[in-house]
């Protein structure tokens, strides 16, 4: 197979650029409402060309920090390696096949490879990452193999989330609320400006803001503790901690083994329930075909 350069998309430069004006929008409102605070009477707030100056000044530098930092990301895949650069001129992390002991299949597409210390991600976010699925599934191959072995040598393997998927949650909710703000602060700005709505305003804004504030923590929780998850198969049975809680059945106690539309291995027990092992967790190939020789 010819080796495989992969590139920063422009999809994910054009997310990169509205995030970076959703926050633009938030900042220079912030910015525009203070102004009369700091400048001698008689400054009053700016008008539209003055807001439009003030948001420009808080659009620009971000997109100049995305195109410095995340634009230049790069990756390649041959027949010997994977590896990953996080800038056009930072260090390249190369993992060779043969060293890479954990492949995780992230969403909605991309993988990422550990092993020896290292870690290669390739997400969606690079054009063509598609391209190293064949190289990904022949080294799977090989692995489910040799942890096959390993459980029927006597050995207790545990199958993990991606952790750092926790800071992309936390990151994402972030992003995610601030695109009420940035709507709500507008809002509540030019309220502000009439005596009679002022605690009107404030009042919608504070009420909204923290609703949909509760939403986003509620849900970044949700994701960050399907990201901590992991499951355990031994020769008595299954341990697994998916979301919040541990739970554990022997392999006597397991009805079925099914894949859902979503990708996830899901254990259903005889006495009702079951455990489900998430796409994204590492070497899952393996882990279901331990469970359906076992079940």
């Amino acid at each position: 197979m010819d080796a495989v350069e992969l590139r920063y998309s422009a999809g994910a430069k054009l997310r990169d650029v509205l995030i970076c004006l959703a926050l633009a929008l938030v900042l220079g409102t912030v910015v525009a409402s203070l102004i009369p605070r700091f400048l001698p009477a008689p400054a009053e707030t700016p008008g539209l060309a003055g807001l439009l100056a003030v948001y420009a000044g808080c659009w620009i530098p971000g997109v100049v920090i995305a195109g410095l930092w995340r634009w230049g990301m790069r990756g390649r895949v041959d027949a010997d390696a994977a590896s990953a650069a996080m800038s056009a001129r930072g260090p390249a992390v190369s993992l060779a096949w043969d060293e890479a002991s954990e492949i995780f299949r992230l969403e909605p597409r991309g993988v990422e490879l550990r092993g020896g210390g290292e870690r290669v991600r390739l997400t969606a976010e690079f054009d063509g990452v598609e391209a190293v699925d064949p190289l990904v599934g022949r080294r799977a191959a090989a692995l489910d193999v040799d942890l096959l072995r390993s459980f029927e040598g006597g050995a207790t393997l545990r199958f993990h989330g991606p952790l750092e998927l926790r800071e992309a949650a936390a990151g994402g909710a972030l992003l995610a609320f601030l695109f009420m703000p940035a709507i709500l602060i507008p809002l509540g700005f030019a309220a502000f400006r009439l005596p009679a709505a002022r605690m009107q305003g404030a009042a919608v804004a504070a009420v909204l803001g923290a609703a949909w504030l509760s939403v986003m923590l509620a849900l970044a929780l949700a994701r960050r503790a399907r990201a901590c998850g992991w499951i355990e198969v031994g020769l008595d049975g299954v341990r697994a901690r998916p979301a919040w809680s541990i739970r554990s059945a022997r392999w006597d106690d397991i009805a079925s083994v099914e894949r859902d539309g979503r990708g996830r291995l899901r254990l259903r027990l005889k006495a009702g329930g079951s455990i489900v092992a998430q796409s994204d967790w590492s070497n899952l190939g393996a882990l279901e075909a331990i469970l359906r020789r076992k079940c």
